[in-house]
Protein backbone atom coordinates (compact mmCIF):
# COMPACT_ATOMS: atom_id res chain seq x y z
CA UNK A 1 0.00 0.00 0.00
CA UNK A 2 2.63 2.28 0.64
CA UNK A 3 4.28 1.71 -2.37
CA UNK A 4 1.30 2.48 -3.95
CA UNK A 5 0.76 5.74 -2.60
CA UNK A 6 4.61 6.61 -3.80
CA UNK A 7 3.38 5.61 -6.79
CA UNK A 8 0.81 7.81 -7.50
CA UNK A 9 2.56 10.75 -5.23
CA UNK A 10 5.35 10.76 -8.20
CA UNK A 11 2.59 10.40 -11.22
CA UNK A 12 1.51 13.19 -9.65
CA UNK A 13 4.15 15.35 -9.19
CA UNK A 14 5.11 14.93 -12.61
CA UNK A 15 1.99 15.74 -13.95
CA UNK A 16 2.01 18.72 -11.76
CA UNK A 17 5.84 19.38 -12.89
CA UNK A 18 4.44 18.90 -16.74
CA UNK A 19 1.97 21.54 -16.54
CA UNK A 20 3.91 24.38 -14.80
CA UNK A 21 6.65 23.89 -17.80
CA UNK A 22 3.77 24.52 -20.68
CA UNK A 23 2.91 27.44 -18.31
CA UNK A 24 6.76 28.51 -18.11
CA UNK A 25 6.80 27.47 -22.01
CA UNK A 26 3.20 30.18 -22.37
CA UNK A 27 4.59 32.94 -20.51
CA UNK A 28 8.41 33.31 -22.47
CA UNK A 29 6.11 32.51 -25.45
CA UNK A 30 3.77 35.78 -24.62
CA UNK A 31 6.96 37.44 -23.56
CA UNK A 32 8.52 36.97 -26.78
CA UNK A 33 5.92 38.86 -28.34
CA UNK A 34 3.33 35.77 -29.21
CA UNK A 35 -0.10 35.35 -28.42
CA UNK A 36 -1.93 32.33 -27.56
CA UNK A 37 -5.13 31.10 -29.95
CA UNK A 38 -7.73 29.87 -27.50
CA UNK A 39 -8.00 26.45 -29.09
CA UNK A 40 -5.88 23.81 -29.12
CA UNK A 41 -4.45 21.97 -32.23
CA UNK A 42 -6.45 18.68 -32.06
CA UNK A 43 -4.26 16.44 -34.61
CA UNK A 44 -3.61 13.23 -33.47
CA UNK A 45 -1.38 11.63 -36.47
CA UNK A 46 1.09 14.74 -35.51
CA UNK A 47 1.08 14.86 -31.59
CA UNK A 48 4.47 13.76 -30.17
CA UNK A 49 3.69 10.71 -28.22
CA UNK A 50 5.44 8.53 -26.09
CA UNK A 51 5.97 5.07 -26.83
CA UNK A 52 4.28 5.77 -30.05
CA UNK A 53 5.11 6.92 -33.74
CA UNK A 54 4.02 10.11 -34.84
CA UNK A 55 5.12 12.10 -37.60
CA UNK A 56 7.18 14.76 -37.33
CA UNK A 57 6.66 18.39 -39.02
CA UNK A 58 9.48 19.12 -41.27
CA UNK A 59 7.83 22.00 -42.75
CA UNK A 60 4.27 24.30 -41.95
CA UNK A 61 2.31 26.11 -44.50
CA UNK A 62 -0.63 28.40 -43.81
CA UNK A 63 -3.26 24.93 -44.86
CA UNK A 64 -0.55 22.33 -44.72
CA UNK A 65 2.38 20.64 -42.91
CA UNK A 66 4.97 17.75 -44.74
CA UNK A 67 6.45 15.55 -42.68
CA UNK A 68 10.20 14.83 -42.41
CA UNK A 69 9.19 11.61 -44.23
CA UNK A 70 7.73 13.92 -47.16
CA UNK A 71 3.72 13.13 -46.44
CA UNK A 72 1.59 15.51 -46.79
CA UNK A 73 -1.65 16.61 -43.95
CA UNK A 74 -4.23 19.33 -44.62
CA UNK A 75 -4.33 21.30 -41.38
CA UNK A 76 -7.18 24.10 -40.41
CA UNK A 77 -7.01 26.44 -37.41
CA UNK A 78 -9.89 26.61 -35.94
CA UNK A 79 -12.80 25.11 -37.92
CA UNK A 80 -12.32 21.38 -38.05
CA UNK A 81 -11.97 18.53 -40.68
CA UNK A 82 -15.22 15.74 -41.01
CA UNK A 83 -12.67 13.59 -38.49
CA UNK A 84 -13.62 15.94 -35.82
CA UNK A 85 -9.62 17.18 -36.25
CA UNK A 86 -7.62 19.88 -37.20
CA UNK A 87 -5.60 17.78 -39.67
CA UNK A 88 -6.23 14.66 -42.26
CA UNK A 89 -4.04 13.17 -43.99
CA UNK A 90 -3.90 14.62 -48.18
CA UNK A 91 -5.79 12.29 -50.21
CA UNK A 92 -2.52 11.13 -52.43
CA UNK A 93 0.36 8.62 -52.14
CA UNK A 94 2.90 11.35 -53.15
CA UNK A 95 5.83 11.97 -51.34
CA UNK A 96 7.36 15.38 -50.69
CA UNK A 97 11.23 15.83 -51.63
CA UNK A 98 11.15 19.68 -52.47
CA UNK A 99 8.95 23.05 -51.96
CA UNK A 100 8.21 26.03 -53.57
CA UNK A 101 6.26 28.13 -51.55
CA UNK A 102 2.85 26.69 -51.07
CA UNK A 103 2.80 26.50 -54.81
CA UNK A 104 4.07 23.60 -55.68
CA UNK A 105 6.34 20.83 -54.85
CA UNK A 106 9.01 17.71 -56.48
CA UNK A 107 7.62 14.62 -55.77
CA UNK A 108 9.74 11.53 -55.21
CA UNK A 109 9.29 10.54 -58.91
CA UNK A 110 10.76 14.50 -59.75
CA UNK A 111 7.77 15.54 -61.47
CA UNK A 112 6.39 18.38 -59.73
CA UNK A 113 2.82 18.96 -58.32
CA UNK A 114 0.36 21.60 -57.22
CA UNK A 115 0.30 21.58 -53.52
CA UNK A 116 -3.45 23.02 -54.21
CA UNK A 117 -5.80 23.60 -56.55
CA UNK A 118 -6.74 26.54 -58.96
CA UNK A 119 -9.20 27.34 -61.81
CA UNK A 120 -10.68 23.62 -61.71
CA UNK A 121 -7.65 21.78 -61.58
CA UNK A 122 -7.35 19.60 -58.43
CA UNK A 123 -4.53 19.44 -55.68
CA UNK A 124 -1.90 17.18 -56.06
CA UNK A 125 -2.12 17.44 -59.88
CA UNK A 126 1.10 17.77 -61.89
CA UNK A 127 2.00 21.08 -63.25
CA UNK A 128 1.16 21.21 -66.99
CA UNK A 129 3.81 22.90 -69.11
CA UNK A 130 1.23 25.26 -70.37
CA UNK A 131 1.30 26.98 -66.48
CA UNK A 132 3.07 30.31 -66.93
CA UNK A 133 4.98 29.60 -63.62
CA UNK A 134 6.28 26.18 -65.39
CA UNK A 135 9.64 27.08 -66.47
CA UNK A 136 9.99 28.79 -62.98
CA UNK A 137 8.86 25.91 -60.97
CA UNK A 138 11.19 23.54 -63.46
CA UNK A 139 14.32 25.74 -63.14
CA UNK A 140 14.41 25.36 -59.30
CA UNK A 141 13.13 22.07 -58.74
CA UNK A 142 14.46 20.33 -61.51
CA UNK A 143 17.84 21.23 -59.30
CA UNK A 144 17.88 18.05 -56.98
CA UNK A 145 20.35 19.44 -54.40
CA UNK A 146 17.22 21.85 -53.92
CA UNK A 147 14.80 21.29 -51.10
CA UNK A 148 12.92 24.62 -50.69
CA UNK A 149 12.03 27.73 -52.84
CA UNK A 150 10.77 31.12 -51.69
CA UNK A 151 9.58 34.24 -54.24
CA UNK A 152 10.82 37.84 -52.47
CA UNK A 153 9.97 39.39 -55.26
CA UNK A 154 11.41 41.77 -57.86
CA UNK A 155 12.70 37.95 -59.99
CA UNK A 156 14.10 37.25 -56.86
CA UNK A 157 13.97 33.89 -55.00
CA UNK A 158 15.57 32.59 -52.13
CA UNK A 159 16.51 29.02 -52.32
CA UNK A 160 17.19 26.34 -49.65
CA UNK A 161 19.91 23.73 -50.92
CA UNK A 162 20.79 20.31 -48.81
CA UNK A 163 24.08 22.21 -47.86
CA UNK A 164 22.50 24.26 -45.15
CA UNK A 165 23.07 27.46 -47.48
CA UNK A 166 20.23 29.92 -48.68
CA UNK A 167 21.02 31.81 -51.58
CA UNK A 168 19.43 34.66 -53.53
CA UNK A 169 18.77 33.93 -57.42
CA UNK A 170 17.90 36.61 -59.46
CA UNK A 171 16.57 35.37 -62.29
CA UNK A 172 15.52 36.57 -66.29
CA UNK A 173 12.52 34.78 -67.91
CA UNK A 174 11.70 35.11 -71.49
CA UNK A 175 10.20 33.11 -74.35
CA UNK A 176 13.79 30.77 -74.39
CA UNK A 177 13.14 29.81 -70.87
CA UNK A 178 14.31 31.07 -67.58
CA UNK A 179 18.17 31.89 -66.60
CA UNK A 180 19.79 33.02 -63.82
CA UNK A 181 21.08 36.62 -63.59
CA UNK A 182 22.87 36.70 -60.01
CA UNK A 183 23.43 34.04 -57.26
CA UNK A 184 23.99 35.66 -54.22
CA UNK A 185 24.46 33.75 -50.54
CA UNK A 186 22.12 35.02 -47.49
CA UNK A 187 22.59 32.96 -44.98
CA UNK A 188 24.80 29.61 -44.18
CA UNK A 189 25.31 27.13 -41.78
CA UNK A 190 29.07 28.09 -41.09
CA UNK A 191 27.55 31.87 -40.01
CA UNK A 192 25.14 30.44 -38.06
CA UNK A 193 26.78 27.30 -36.23
CA UNK A 194 25.10 24.74 -37.80
CA UNK A 195 23.55 23.43 -40.52
CA UNK A 196 20.19 25.46 -41.83
CA UNK A 197 17.04 23.49 -42.09
CA UNK A 198 14.48 25.83 -43.11
CA UNK A 199 13.96 29.41 -43.17
CA UNK A 200 11.29 32.17 -43.68
CA UNK A 201 11.79 35.34 -45.02
CA UNK A 202 9.02 37.99 -44.74
CA UNK A 203 11.41 41.29 -45.15
CA UNK A 204 14.00 43.21 -42.98
CA UNK A 205 11.02 44.71 -40.84
CA UNK A 206 9.22 41.23 -40.01
CA UNK A 207 9.27 39.24 -36.94
CA UNK A 208 7.90 36.67 -39.57
CA UNK A 209 11.41 36.28 -40.72
CA UNK A 210 13.62 33.54 -39.48
CA UNK A 211 16.00 30.93 -40.19
CA UNK A 212 15.71 27.61 -38.13
CA UNK A 213 19.10 25.46 -38.40
CA UNK A 214 19.71 21.85 -36.62
CA UNK A 215 19.46 23.30 -32.75
CA UNK A 216 18.76 26.93 -33.07
CA UNK A 217 16.24 29.37 -34.29
CA UNK A 218 17.14 33.06 -35.40
CA UNK A 219 14.65 35.53 -36.41
CA UNK A 220 13.98 39.55 -36.43
CA UNK A 221 13.59 40.43 -33.10
CA UNK A 222 12.26 43.80 -32.71
CA UNK A 223 14.17 45.76 -30.13
CA UNK A 224 12.26 48.22 -29.06
CA UNK A 225 9.02 45.80 -29.34
CA UNK A 226 7.64 46.93 -26.08
CA UNK A 227 7.01 50.09 -27.24
CA UNK A 228 6.68 49.54 -31.05
CA UNK A 229 3.73 47.37 -30.12
CA UNK A 230 2.29 49.25 -27.76
CA UNK A 231 2.72 53.13 -29.75
CA UNK A 232 1.39 53.59 -33.23
CA UNK A 233 4.23 56.72 -33.57
CA UNK A 234 6.94 54.43 -32.26
CA UNK A 235 8.98 52.93 -35.15
CA UNK A 236 10.00 49.07 -34.33
CA UNK A 237 13.75 48.73 -34.87
CA UNK A 238 14.79 45.29 -36.00
CA UNK A 239 17.83 42.83 -35.55
CA UNK A 240 18.34 39.23 -36.95
CA UNK A 241 20.01 37.56 -33.99
CA UNK A 242 19.54 33.77 -32.69
CA UNK A 243 16.09 34.09 -30.18
CA UNK A 244 16.65 33.11 -27.13
CA UNK A 245 13.03 31.86 -26.26
CA UNK A 246 12.49 29.72 -29.22
CA UNK A 247 16.08 28.10 -28.97
CA UNK A 248 15.67 27.31 -25.02
CA UNK A 249 12.23 25.61 -26.02
CA UNK A 250 13.74 24.00 -29.44
CA UNK A 251 12.55 20.75 -28.60
CA UNK A 252 9.28 21.60 -27.79
CA UNK A 253 8.35 23.57 -31.03
CA UNK A 254 6.25 20.75 -33.15
CA UNK A 255 5.92 23.61 -35.67
CA UNK A 256 6.97 26.81 -36.91
CA UNK A 257 6.93 28.90 -40.13
CA UNK A 258 7.66 32.08 -38.59
CA UNK A 259 4.03 33.64 -38.58
CA UNK A 260 2.50 30.24 -36.63
CA UNK A 261 4.13 28.23 -33.83
CA UNK A 262 2.61 24.83 -32.28
CA UNK A 263 4.28 23.53 -29.22
CA UNK A 264 4.49 20.06 -28.16
CA UNK A 265 1.42 20.16 -25.98
CA UNK A 266 -0.97 21.19 -28.80
CA UNK A 267 -0.73 25.37 -28.07
CA UNK A 268 -0.57 27.47 -31.07
CA UNK A 269 0.71 31.04 -31.04
CA UNK A 270 1.14 33.56 -33.39
CA UNK A 271 3.49 36.20 -33.92
CA UNK A 272 3.21 39.95 -33.29
CA UNK A 273 1.45 40.36 -29.96
CA UNK A 274 2.27 43.15 -27.95
CA UNK A 275 4.92 42.43 -24.34
CA UNK A 276 3.60 40.65 -21.50
CA UNK A 277 4.67 42.25 -18.06
CA UNK A 278 6.14 39.45 -15.66
CA UNK A 279 3.26 38.62 -13.61
CA UNK A 280 1.55 37.94 -16.43
CA UNK A 281 1.29 34.44 -17.82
Amino acid sequence: MKKFKLLFLFIFMMFICTGCGNSEMNRDLRHSGFTMDDEPFNCEALSPKQDKEFEKIKYLGSNYVVTTNGVIHEISFGQKFSNEKHCKRADTELTVEAIFGENAFRAKDNKIYYFKGTNGIDPYTAVSTDDGNYSTYAHFLGQLDVVKVQSVGNSSYYVLKNNGTVYNYVIKKDRYGVSDVSVTTVYTSENLGSKIVDFNYAGDQSEATFVRTEDKIFRNEALNRKDCKEYVDVECEYEFSEDATLTKYYDRIMAYNGSTLITDYLKVFRVGGKVKEDDEE
